[in-house]
């Protein structure tokens, strides 16, 4: 019985895995980010921001080779933070609003950019 079930839930999970990725929405680029905080696997943040990005946002993308210090305080920042709806999305950029951060019900919002067909933090 747990063979008959264990094969479909694996083919679920390899179709939704490649299905778009971590950057097929800005709603997921935006999760990641606060998944990294709460995971404090820091790793997956490193390629999420466009070269062009301001400064705000290079440094969430820096935290995986900051000092612990620095990675601590994105944990606490982002851990309790939650997405407020859907993506306002216009063409080629967007914007993601979030609820948390260091103070309860804090807004904060991250500006997305798709290049390539790919979304990437551009602004916050």
């Amino acid at each position: 019985m747990i063979k008959k079930l264990l094969l479909p839930i694996l083919l679920l999970t390899l179709v939704a895995c490649n299905s778009g990725g971590v950057q097929s929405t800005p709603e997921s680029v935006i999760q990641t980010v606060l998944d990294a905080a709460k995971s404090k696997n820091f790793e997956t943040l490193k390629n999420l921001c466009t070269p062009q990005a301001a400064r705000g946002a290079k440094i969430i993308c820096k935290v995986p080779d900051s000092r612990p210090r620095i990675q601590g305080f994105f944990a606490q920042a982002f851990s309790k933070t939650t997405i407020k709806g859907k993506a306002e999305i216009n063409g080629d950029r967007a914007i993601v609003t979030t609820l948390g951060g260091l103070k309860d019900n804090q807004e904060l919002k991250f500006e997305l950019v798709k290049q390539d067909g790919k979304w990437y933090l551009a602004f916050i």
